[in-house]
């Protein structure tokens, strides 16, 4: 700006023309990414063209200095101070160890250098727009990075090269200067500028364009609305020029880069972190093609772009760590299920599978014992059961199941009503509990079914537990009656749907099942009387049933009365028997 209106006020025209390189920038996204790509190859021979040019000024300029050979120049005063030496390698020796300088640190220097290599997310923000993104994306971003990599590398050798180390530091204007007009530099730092704020517009855009329709925050919902051929997130890029004038009077570079810096720290850290864990998870929808794409590069990338971030600024870092964990909170508790996703079950399931291998029945030791509960539940009018089974437990493993009683033959769209009747039932009844349904032509041979095979691994359940049912007084489809009843009975706001519920158990069924369960070496307990337990509170009378304790390598049945329940009648009216 100095170049042009050198008399004016520095700040006010700083805003100016930053407004009016916003507004035109802002056009040109209106007007479609298919229309930045056409512009983006001018500027980028522009950029070319310039940055040549420079490198041409360094090494072979002649006027106001007098060549003395091909490689040695006398060193010539420079119109806004320092030394131009001409190719060097003395420079290049005095430049290779500068002297400590308290004005300029490397933190400071880095913090306002970064934002030059941000455009590499460029090509991910317009994917969408690409004709091959997965073979083009990160072909493109490499190349890219590797031209940009090696122009500025270019940039800073020959620097270090034809200028001396106060001039590099006092002499903000040394490509100008050198140039044989002063308006080359300034013509390409125009097209740079132009050409990142240009992407960025069209790139940020897209991105708040997806999260709108993502429905990631509600609040965004008319972000995601798209006009013209090229679906263009016109709104997005309204609130991106708006956003962009307010930073306009946040200061100039040296203010907004280390702030620029934070943010994208943090983002390319959230990236290179969302990589490791789909790698660490195994994902078979995470297919890279890059061949260097391992879990040790995304976690070494995302814990360098953490302390990147402290290094700079601990406060700010701290800041914007803190603002990422109330949105990851935020949005843990208001998105609703998404159709994409959520990696957080990857992540789970992978746990989950890994420790259930390490778990060992054969070093678990009798003080750590807990209930391993499997709930045969024939009728949700079994409630009190469940809600008792889930205090017993003990944070053990606990299967509340039943059967579906048909043939496999036949139609089985009931089956998949059952199943998710009885997920949706635990689920609303605060119980933390899985639900199985056993496909059989009886209730006896499901049970059996659920009894043997329940379980996986190691966590398979302990003690099984059947309700004693009494006559029931209604048909095997009356789950709406019965449900009806659980209403006014409990709080829990329960759905009223027909779902078919099996058969009751004769007497030869629990003879067999309690034969079974105790040749498997496994607890069984025979509930009855549970609809009066209370759900704050339950009697419970130990019987003196004998006057010696049993053999304890003898199978035995034991008894645990809940209520007031007259169990010598039932017991004996249930098995023929008499205590």
């Amino acid at each position: 700006m100095n170049t042009f209106l050198s008399d004016h006020d520095t700040q006010a025209v700083r805003i100016t023309v930053g407004a009016v390189t916003l507004l035109v920038v802002a056009i040109v996204a209106m007007i479609g990414a298919e229309n930045y790509g056409k512009i983006n190859r001018f500027l980028f021979l522009g950029q070319l063209v310039t940055i040549w040019l420079t490198f041409g000024c360094m090494l072979f300029r002649k006027a106001p200095y007098v060549r003395v050979s091909l490689s040695l120049l006398s060193p010539q005063e420079l119109p806004h101070g320092g030394l131009f030496t001409g190719f060097s390698f003395a420079t290049f020796k005095e430049n290779f160890i500068p002297p400590t300088l308290n004005s300029s640190t490397l933190r400071s220097v880095f913090a306002v250098i970064f934002p030059a290599m941000t455009g590499i997310m460029e090509g991910a923000n317009l994917s969408g727009d690409l004709e091959n993104p997965g073979r083009d994306l990160g072909r493109g971003t490499i190349i890219s990075v590797c031209t940009s990599l090696t122009h500025y590398t270019l940039l800073y050798t020959l620097s270090a090269f034809v200028f001396t180390h106060d001039t590099l530091v006092q002499n903000t204007d040394v490509f100008q200067d050198v140039g044989f007009s002063p308006y080359i530099a300034v013509v390409g730092i125009f097209i740079v500028g132009f050409s990142s704020a240009l992407g960025s517009f069209i790139g940020g855009a897209r991105v708040l364009q997806a999260l709108a329709r993502d429905r990631v925050f509600s609040f965004l919902g008319c972000f995601g609305k798209g006009y013209g051929k090229g679906d263009e997130p016109r709104i997005a890029i309204l609130l991106m020029f708006s956003f962009c004038f307010v930073c306009l009077f946040i200061g100039g570079l040296e203010t907004i880069a280390p702030i620029m810096t934070n943010f994208f720290c943090l983002s390319y850290a959230l990236v290179n972190l969302s990589a490791f864990v789909l790698r660490i998870t195994g994902a078979p929808n995470y297919r890279p093609r890059f061949k260097l794409c391992s879990w040790q590069v995304s976690l070494s990338g995302a814990l360098l772009n953490f302390i990147i971030m402290f290094y700079i600024n601990w406060a700010k870092a701290l800041i914007s760590v803190l603002v990422m964990v109330a949105i990851f909170i935020y949005l843990l508790y208001t998105t609703p299920r998404q159709e994409w996703g959520d990696i957080s079950q990857s992540l789970i399931f992978h746990q989950a599978r890994k420790m259930l291998l390490k778990l060992d029945l054969d070093k678990n030791h009798p003080k750590y014992w807990r209930p391993s509960i499997l709930l045969y539940a024939p009728t949700p009018e079994t409630f009190p059961l469940i809600d008792f089974c889930n205090v017993l437990k003990k944070g053990g493993l606990y299967v509340v199941g039943t059967v579906y009683q048909k043939d496999l033959t036949q139609e089985n769209d009931e089956f998949y009503t059952l199943e998710n009747f009885w997920s949706f039932f635990i689920g609303h009844c605060n119980v933390k509990a899985f639900s199985m349904v056993s496909f059989a032509p009886s209730a006896a041979e499901g049970l059996h079914n659920m009894v043997s095979t329940c379980g996986l691994g190691a966590l398979r359940p302990n003690t099984i537990v059947i309700p004693l049912e009494k006559e029931r007084s209604y048909g095997a489809s009356s789950s709406v009656e019965i449900l009806h009843r659980l209403k006014g009975m409990t709080d829990v706001d329960l759905p009223l749907v027909s779902v078919p519920l099996p058969s009751q158990l004769s007497d030869s069924d629990y003879y067999a099942l309690i034969n079974d369960v105790m040749v498997l070496q496994r607890n069984i307990v025979i509930a009855a009387n549970y609809e009066k337990i209370q759900p704050h509170g339950t009697e419970i009378c130990w019987p003196a049933m004998r006057d010696n304790y049993p053999n304890p390598k003898e199978n035995t049945l034991d008894m645990v009365i809940v209520g007031d329940w007259d169990w010598h009648v039932e017991f004996s009216s249930r098995f023929g028997r008499e205590e």
